[in-house]
């Protein structure tokens, strides 16, 4: 056979390959080598040798067949398992199982809590659009959907801290759940870098006073008379660093009264959290409401200015007549007047 290779192709001496093959193996016995694996790669090559050939070739190398022939066989390609996505009625039940278990068993309560909150994550990406707020409802009567949203903040969370935070939670499981929660929002908040120092230019700098730091921190202690004038964080899961605005709604909105609350301030806000949350007299009285209106990219193109146990002065605000030419409105304008926008009184 040898000889019929040789004379077919007159470049190869076949006797010659096998013999400087057979001189560089080792014994039997032992696992295919990189020279070995190499040698059989070249057999392959010149002579398209394949399984039909395997003992010619483990003769050729010096190697048992079995391991030739697994050398050779092709792997078979990987088995890739899907899983199949959860669906709601399962993970409702999965969730009622876990929290009954927490229920009978404190030592355990926070890691199930922890448990109950990624299946609620998972709940939510199943669920569709708008439809999780009244599943939770339908589902779990006996909890209230700030505390599950709670549950959900301390799995996300705590499945986001890298293992030396995890390890230091861990110890705090047996203050309970919300204490770990706690200890969650003061890790992000200490973990904050402090601001950068603003410069306030010109006549300004004797006007102006800029504090960096927590509202809750630094609010009580000035003591002079002043109104708050804010744009609150909407609560609506914007990645803020060091604040989780996916707060459950009663502690969004008992944040936003205990700043708040009784004071002399301003807000603007979305019109359903301004009802919602704060109608009812939650932070004192509402003495004035304007709609803020302005073109965005977003669902939401408005929101409502609100005055809370203070009142603005509107008549001051004024803008362009929009009738310039008529002779009444031109004259007016002659006197340096403006339409007025707003009135005053009779409230």
């Amino acid at each position: 056979m040898s000889d019929r290779l040789a004379r077919g192709n007159p470049l190869l001496n076949t006797d010659a390959m096998l013999a400087k093959v057979v001189s560089a193996t080792q014994d039997d016995g032992a696992e295919l080598t990189t020279t070995q694996q190499d040698q059989i790669r070249g057999l392959q090559q010149t002579y398209k040798w394949g399984l039909a050939q395997v003992a010619l070739i483990a003769k050729a190398v010096k190697a048992p067949e079995e391991q030739v022939r697994q050398f050779l066989t092709p792997p078979k390609p990987a088995l890739h398992l899907v899983k199949p996505a959860p669906d709601i009625d399962s993970l409702i039940c999965n969730i009622r199982a876990i929290l009954q278990l927490a229920d009978h068993d404190q030592a355990t309560l926070t890691q199930r809590y922890i448990d109950v909150g990624r299946l609620l994550n998972d709940l939510k990406a199943t669920c569709k659009h708008g439809q999780f707020e009244k599943l939770l409802t339908q589902s779990f009567p006996d909890r209230s959907l700030s505390t599950l949203h709670e549950y959900k903040t301390l799995a996300t969370s705590f499945d986001a801290a890298d293992d030396e935070t995890k390890v230091q939670l861990a110890g705090d499981f047996k203050h309970g759940w919300k204490a770990v929660l706690e200890e969650i929002r003061n890790l992000k908040r200490r973990a904050k870098e402090p601001a950068a120092a603003v410069i306030i230019p010109g006549h300004l700098s004797e006007r102006a006073h800029i504090i960096h730091g927590n509202c809750l921190d630094v609010l009580p202690t000035i003591t002079e008379p002043h109104i708050l004038i804010t744009d609150p964080p909407y609560n609506q899961g914007v990645g803020y660093d060091g604040y989780d605005d996916c707060l459950p709604p009663d502690e969004y909105r008992n944040m936003l009264i205990k700043v708040f609350g009784g004071k002399a301030c301003v807000i603007i806000l979305y019109p359903e959290e301004i009802i919602h949350l704060l109608g009812g007299g939650a932070l004192g009285k509402c003495q004035e409401v304007v709609a803020w209106v302005y073109p965005s990219n977003t669902g939401k193109q408005h929101r409502l200015v609100t005055w809370w146990n203070c009142r603005p002065d509107l008549s001051r605000l004024s803008q362009p007549y929009k009738n310039p030419t008529d002779r009444r409105i031109a004259k007016l304008i002659e006197q340096g007047l403006e339409a007025r926008s707003y009135v005053t009184g009779g409230r």
